[in-house]
């Protein structure tokens, strides 16, 4: 009966403010009294969570700031002196699940109501049933001190009306207006992973009993960032193990902290076990394994495998994969997500420690994974290794799949969640194709694969009748049938814009640009961009933007000055800044650890920073320069093979010479 009649009220109380509200969206005598009609205010408004909320300029939004506790704004003016000159038409209330008790989140509806009240109030024609009302739940939150890092506020989505569009075209003739889907773009919620994998960490033996106590009654998030902070402690502090001359009671020690470990991911097919038991031939490999959601029981096969097979098994080492340890999606960098953690195969305990502390910063984020990067990131940490190994995730696309050629070898895929009716996800056939690797499944061993690729992640053609690609679309290109664009050159840059999401290639020489036009950092693919022989003497921080940059031309420019930012395209090859006038080379040079190809011949150089990641350098053109000596940190330029130095200020040989064996030509002329 008590059922019925709060049914009955809650109905009746929803009719009353329909007729009450005609027009209006929030009655006032609701949102003054939050105790009794949170609830009704609460389910008015669709609810969405994201990880982490970023405001984004380039949307037409304005976002009106109250902090974590507060509804006043800070920044009302934002909206108030343009609300007459556009159309508003959306309204989001942003704010954190926190704090969290016994692991679940209560809506504070005073702080809700009094956020919509501060809304209307500076803006009545906001109160309108005509405009969309949500609520955007922010998930990443671990403690007062983070939680108060985030955006907290009152975002307001407009739209421009038809002569202010075209205004806006002709003031931006050069960038042309681009349609933007206006939607947040909302993340998957990984808080029940967190929740499981700390449950599952304080179960095993991994934490001391007092710890164990200490973490009972406090949120989920704090608990999960004091382990981490526990274990990185104790990994720092534990002593290297060498598995051959372990006792076969420290083995047996070992083997029951693994089957514990194993205990929390049972149902996994045993394809990494079946296909490791498969090639004993591989030795001296290193292992590198998706370690995000899914992919927790694979990555421990390999783990029970490797120490139950430690006489013949050939993995020296194990890299894992997070995808940017909760990184926003907003803030991976290609090639610079984070999230990767490596430690010989000797040290069971260790890790078992590191699974732990990866799995627990790993929580949040979107699908694609940052495979590439893992596998570049292992082969840098363990150079003499003879093989690689990708423990990959067949459902997930690879964030970095068109940095696939800088790896230059093959590379072993061991592909979980394969089913073969559904078939291969394509950026690991391009992959396997790519670095004249193989696919293996429980069942197959699929090497020399049968296709044609091109150099941004698309399979052009596959005749391969032992597989089949499966139908899901990454975002390495369309496959198969779609317009090629990788040895495509433009150079009319008003073309070229109108290709700016394909386009790989871009030389504009000789057009009398004064600095590289805005929109060609918005060609997100360009890999080759020559402005050589123009006017430019500066070049933007937005440089950055370029991330699969490898060819970089700006030579015969009036370049003064390079920014920092430069330094962040990491995978630059080749760099020609010949004839200009740079007077010292920094880190935003030497931090280029893909470089291959360096001109900077004919400025005005008279120093180089010793800071030195250049270990790829092979070709080094340094004449008609005012350089008098090197520093000692081109000892490590060991694939150097041809230096040129003539025509500048030396007057004893350069002694951070001597060390490199490579070298094959040295030109000391003109000194």
């Amino acid at each position: 009966m008590s059922i019925r009649i709060s049914i009955f009220f809650l109905f009746a109380v929803a009719g009353l403010f329909i007729r009450l509200q005609a027009q209006v969206k929030f009655n006032p005598e609701l949102l003054n009294d939050p105790k009794k009609n949170g609830l009704l205010v609460s389910t008015m408004l669709s609810t969405q969570e994201v990880y982490e909320y970023k405001q984004d300029p380039s949307l037409k939004c304005v976002y009106l700031e109250n902090g974590f506790r507060t509804p006043k704004f800070v920044n009302e003016n934002d909206w108030l002196l343009i609300k007459d000159t556009v159309e508003a038409y959306r309204i989001d209330i942003v704010y954190s699940k926190y704090p969290l008790h016994n692991g679940m989140y209560e809506e504070i509806y005073p702080l809700l109501l009094n956020r919509i009240k501060t809304t209307i109030e500076m803006d009545p024609e906001l109160n309108d049933e005509h405009y969309e009302w949500n609520k955007v739940l922010q998930t990443h939150c671990t403690s007062d001190k983070q939680v108060n890092t985030l955006y907290h506020g009152v975002v307001i989505w407009y739209r421009l009306n038809k002569k202010q569009e075209l205004n806006a075209d002709t003031l931006h003739e050069e960038e042309p207006v681009e349609i933007v889907k206006e939607e947040i773009p909302f993340e998957q919620d990984h808080y029940k992973n967190m929740v499981e994998s700390v449950d599952h960490i304080k179960k095993s033996g991994a934490l001391p009993d007092s710890l164990k106590l200490a973490l009972e009654g406090r949120p989920v998030q704090e608990q999960s960032a004091i382990i981490k902070e526990f274990l990185e402690e104790k990994l720092k502090n534990s002593k290297d193990i060498d598995l051959s001359k372990a006792t076969k009671e420290e083995k047996n020690k070992y083997k029951k902290q693994v089957d514990e470990f194993m205990s929390r991911y049972q149902g996994s097919e045993k394809v990494v076990e079946d296909v490791l038991n498969r090639h004993p031939e591989w030795k001296n490999v290193i292992v590198v394994n998706d370690w995000t959601g899914s992919m927790y029981g694979y990555g421990a096969q390999v783990l029970k495998w490797h120490l139950l097979n430690f006489e013949k098994s050939g993995i020296t080492s194990i890299t894992l994969f997070n995808d940017g340890d909760s990184k926003t999606t907003d803030k991976k960098r290609v090639g610079e997500t984070g999230g990767i953690y490596s430690e010989e195969a000797d040290n069971v305990p260790q890790l078992i420690d590191l699974f732990n502390i990866s799995m627990l910063k790993g929580t949040g984020g979107d699908g694609p994974e940052n495979d590439i990067e893992g596998i570049l990131k292992a082969q840098e940490m363990y150079p003499d290794h003879a093989g690689i190994i990708l423990i990959a995730d067949n459902n997930a696309c690879v964030r970095d799949i068109e940095l696939a050629d800088r790896i230059g070898e093959p590379v072993k895929i061991i592909l979980c969640g394969y089913k073969e009716k559904y078939g291969v996800n394509p950026d690991y056939v391009y992959l396997a194709k790519k670095t004249g690797g193989g696919i293996y499944t429980i069942e197959q061993d699929i090497e020399d694969i049968q296709a044609s690729v091109g150099a941004a992640g698309e399979i052009v053609d596959f005749p391969d009748t032992r597989i089949k690609l499966s139908s899901k679309k990454c975002g390495g290109g369309s496959w198969m049938g779609s317009t090629d664009y990788t040895e495509k050159v433009f150079d009319d840059y008003n073309k070229a814009k109108r290709h700016k999401k394909k386009i790989r290639k871009l030389e504009l020489v000789k057009q009398h640009h004064e600095e590289i036009p805005r929109g060609v950092y918005k060609m997100k693919k360009l890999n080759h961009l020559d402005m050589s022989n123009n006017a430019i003497t500066k070049v933007s921080s937005k440089i950055s933007k370029l991330e699969y940059l490898k060819v970089l031309n700006l030579s015969n420019n009036s370049i003064i000055e390079l920014p920092s930012e430069l330094g962040e395209v990491d995978f630059i090859e080749e760099l020609y800044l010949s004839n200009n006038q740079l007077s010292h080379v920094g880190s935003e040079i030497t931090a280029m650890s893909f470089l291959k190809i360096l001109n900077l011949s004919n400025n005005r150089i008279e120093k180089i920073d010793s800071y030195n990641r250049m270990k790829k350098l092979e070709d080094l053109n340094l004449s008609g320069n005012n350089l008098s000596e090197l520093p000692k940190s081109f000892s490590m330029l060991k694939k150097l093979k041809k230096l040129n130095l003539s025509n500048n200020k030396f007057k004893v040989f350069p002694v951070s010479l001597l060390g490199l064996s490579k070298l094959e030509e040295l030109d000391l002329s003109g000194n």
